[in-house]
């Protein structure tokens, strides 16, 4: 989780100053048509939650409970499904999404 951070930090970090220093881009691209498509980026589209996902199996499979796996089930399908859903939305609308997306 931390390297897709990072990585996420890093990338876009030399994308701005790649900006600064071509100043012939339209001034309202900044990061917004900005996606990356390299390293763990270009397995999944959503790295932290994968990762998350991973974490809070292995706890529900540590305790061996049928509880931990309803709890897990109920976040996976409310807080994750709904971020990861608009997650998607939003990257739609940048560049690149189709060959991106497949």
């Amino acid at each position: 989780m931390l390297h897709a951070d990072y990585y996420k930090f890093k990338k876009l970090s030399s994308h701005k100053k790649e900006e600064e220093e071509s100043k012939n881009q339209h001034e309202n691209s900044k990061t917004n048509g900005f996606l990356i498509t390299t390293d763990v980026f270009a397995f999944t589209r959503n790295p932290n939650y994968l990762g998350e996902a991973m974490l809070y199996t292995s706890f529900a499979m540590l305790s061996n409970s049928i509880i931990s796996y309803l709890i897990l089930l109920f976040v996976f399908s409310t807080v994750f499904l709904v971020n990861m859903l608009s997650k998607e939305i939003s990257f739609q609308k940048k560049p690149n999404w189709n060959a991106y997306k497949q």
